[in-house]
């Protein structure tokens, strides 16, 4: 599947990923949280060439920045 999504697919921001799948005038439910987390995990992964046994690294890194940014968009 990464072979056939691309080189450019791996450019997605966070921020882009949270604009995307969480409207401005709402608040993200825990489930499109979930999902923004999971979208943004594989693409660290992605961008990491899939190397390595990190996936919860990879969530976990993923996790703070989606959560740092969705803080920061309700300010």
């Amino acid at each position: 599947m990464a072979a056939a999504m691309g080189k450019n697919s791996s450019k997605k921001t966070l921020s882009s990923i949270i604009k995307k799948k969480a409207p401005a005038t709402s608040t993200a439910t825990q489930e499109e949280l979930r999902h923004m987390i999971a979208e943004a995990a594989y693409y660290r992964a992605q961008a990491r060439g899939f190397n390595g046994d990190l996936a919860l690294d990879d969530w976990l890194a993923a996790e703070a920045q989606i959560s740092a940014q969705a803080a920061q968009q309700r300010q």
